[in-house]
Parts: structure tokens; sequence; C-alpha cells
């Protein structure tokens, strides 16, 4: 019985792939991408633009703040993902995909009443703005009290 070849990626014929690099370029020259900060194991990657914008600006923050006994809690504990203590600021970082389903605008909504009933300023911002351009979104979002 005569053995198939199978038929896989590794068909494609190998190019290698040229360097863009001048070797008149200076190191300095070369912009490296920003690193992101490390916030944890179960942290989005708009969230933590989020976090580097903000540490850039020096605005003071807390990230994954519980409140009234965070996930722990069935039914009424929460997590918000940005707290700005010196103007009792809550940022939620919302998914396009999550948080625009019916069950959980209703939930976003008794959350944001709660918090407003606790004296805080509540700002939504959606990781689509975040991924297009996280320095606008943060300044929309900081018009809100600046």
């Amino acid at each position: 019985m005569a053995r198939r070849k199978a038929a896989g990626w590794f068909k494609v014929p190998f190019k290698p792939v040229r360097s863009t690099r001048t070797t008149g370029m200076r190191r300095t020259q070369i912009k490296e991408p920003e690193a992101l900060p490390y916030l944890g194991p179960h942290t989005s990657i708009p969230e933590q633009r989020l976090a580097a914008e903000l540490t850039r600006r020096k605005i003071r923050f807390e990230f994954q703040v519980e409140f009234r006994g965070g996930r722990s809690t069935r039914g009424g504990g929460m997590v918000v993902d940005f707290l700005l203590p010196e103007t009792r600021t809550i940022i939620r970082v919302q998914g396009i995909y999550w948080h625009s389903r019916p069950g959980s605008q209703s939930k976003d909504d008794l959350q944001s009443i709660y918090l407003r009933s606790k004296g805080y300023t509540v700002i939504d911002i959606f990781d689509l703005d975040i991924n297009n351009n996280v320095r606008a979104a943060l300044d929309r979002a900081l018009g809100v009290w600046r």
C-alpha cells in the first residue's frame, strides 16, 4: 500500500523573513512596545492598558476593589475594576460582548445605582474604546469629574 503524503501547513515553501531594520539606526531610535503592568492572572488587556495610562498620568488608583463581599457573596457582591480614592470615582471596563447582553445590563444598572447611593461617581468605558485609543477614552471618562 502506498503511503499518502499528508497535506498541511508544512507543504508551503519556506521563505525567510528579511529584517526591515537598517544598519544605520541606533538602538534608541527603535521604539520598543510599552510594557503593560502585571495586575494579576485574571486581568484583561484593556484593563492593563487603562492601568498603564492611569500610571502614566500619575493618577492614584486601586485595582479590583470588592464591594458588599466581592465575588464570594452570591447575588449581591461586586468587584469594580478601578477605584480612584481621591475623587471617589469608579471606572469599570466593560467588555462589549458580556456587558451588552440583556441580563448583564440590568445587573450593571443595579450596581451603578448602589455605588452612586454610596457617593461614588461611576464611569463605564467599553473595551473597544480602550483598544482603539486609550488616551482619548480616558480623557472622555475623566471629563466627567475634572
